[in-house]
């Protein structure tokens, strides 16, 4: 078959109009959505300029929960271990006023308070030492482990992970919670326990 000229011209601006409106689609898709997500598996969506969260593979819905103390929970037969914090002991005491308040009691009270038998989800990241399940939980995309150390309720445990500080600031600054008690950090608190 014989093309003319008028035939290959033709043919030659399809193709580019086509792959114009391949990169223009393409341009597209990428504007909304860079692919980057931060710790939480979260990004900005640039074209409606709201954040938004992706489901993780690791990550677990609340069907049976029970909440050990204020950094630890059962969640569907796993025991998790919030990371990137560190809550009081529930054995554990602080002093306001010159009165003993049990601060680990009150910390987890705070957590079943704030959950109030709502549906959370965590993303596990791996395990520790004594092979809990380490994981960030949230309820509707906001950190379980953000709210306690936010309000005072748990430390950031830098010791592994930076994530919280500026929430321990925060409460610090606002003497919120045990910040505005004498009291010892978990840590410590373990050692001589």
């Amino acid at each position: 078959m014989l093309f003319n000229q008028s035939t290959k011209s033709r043919s030659h601006i399809l193709v580019i109009y086509y792959n114009l409106i391949f990169l223009f689609l393409l341009y597209t898709l990428a504007s909304a959505h860079s692919g980057r997500t931060n710790e939480q598996n979260c990004h900005l969506d640039n074209q409606i300029g709201t954040e938004h969260c992706h489901q993780s593979n690791d990550e677990t819905n609340s069907k049976d929960l029970r909440i050990i103390d204020a950094d630890t929970i059962w969640l569907n037969g796993d025991k998790i271990r919030f990371s990137g914090i560190d809550a009081p002991e529930l054995k554990q005491n602080c002093r306001k006023d010159e009165q003993s308040i049990e601060c680990g009691k009150l910390a987890k009270q705070k957590l079943e308070l704030f959950i109030n038998d709502k549906e959370i989800k965590c993303l596990v990241e791996g395990k520790d030492f004594f092979g809990r399940l380490l994981g960030e939980c949230f309820l509707k995309n906001y950190s379980l482990s953000k709210f306690l150390v936010r309000n005072g309720y748990a430390f950031a445990y830098v010791k592994y992970s930076k994530k919280f500080i500026d929430d321990e600031i925060y409460a610090k600054e606002n003497k919120l919670g045990l910040w505005d008690m004498d009291f010892e950090y978990p840590w410590d608190y373990r050692k001589k326990n």
